[in-house]
């Protein structure tokens, strides 16, 4: 569904991210139109290279409506440098609003933090300062897994997200009123809207961690 990294096709207009090109065929760009509110590229980030640095105070970005069939599950893949400074923040957040058909991947008080609607599920902490591949494997059995480097670090049980489209769709940014904006770097994101099996999860995980 949505597949971003940050050392292809991100345009910049005075220092800020304006445009962060989908590589997933979909054309779901992630845009910011706002000059206060783009975040930034760090050109050696995350494993020395380029990553989209989030100010943590009022960087986010947004991505076209969509997102709507999670009927097979969904899988999410992100890798990231946190420094949190809330109590909580999303890496990605897809919604019609708040609370309402929400899929949040982020942290909440340090840990890796997944909901769906108004049911959320925390996992193992996560370093701060650190490079990190966090992420989520939703099964349609409604099983789910939280990994942190390729391990387990949380699992649990819940619905699928509604099939519906959403319309408020953000990468650093979260509608929930405890949460703040994302404060870290994020260098490559992968959505799938299916669950992925081992032999593919495997993969995609060397993937990221030969370009983390």
């Amino acid at each position: 569904m949505l597949w971003l990294q940050a050392d292809r096709d991100v345009m910049q207009v005075n220092g800020g991210v304006s445009l962060w090109r989908d590589q997933s065929g979909n054309h779901k760009d992630a845009v910011q139109s706002v000059s206060d509110a783009r975040p930034s590229l760090a050109a050696a980030g995350i494993g020395n290279r380029p990553s989209v640095q989030f100010d943590g105070v009022d960087d986010f970005l947004k991505v076209p409506t969509g997102f709507a069939d999670f009927t097979q599950g969904l899988s999410v893949f992100a890798t990231v440098q946190i420094q949190p400074v809330s109590f909580c923040d999303a890496i990605v957040e897809l919604s019609n609003g708040i609370e309402m058909d929400d899929i949040n991947l982020g942290q909440a008080q340090n840990q890796i933090h997944y909901e769906v609607f108004d049911r959320y599920f925390d996992g193992d902490l996560v370093p701060t300062g650190a490079s990190e591949l966090i992420e989520v494997v939703h099964h349609p059995n409604l099983m789910f897994e939280m990994r942190l480097n390729g391990t387990l670090a949380g699992e649990g049980s819940s619905d699928l997200p509604a099939n519906v489209p959403r319309q408020q769709n953000f990468l650093g940014k979260s509608l929930y009123a405890e949460c703040g904006p994302f404060s870290g770097q994020l260098s490559e994101l992968i959505l799938y809207g299916r669950e992925v099996y081992e032999t593919e999860l495997l993969k995609i995980e060397d993937h990221m961690r030969a370009h983390s």
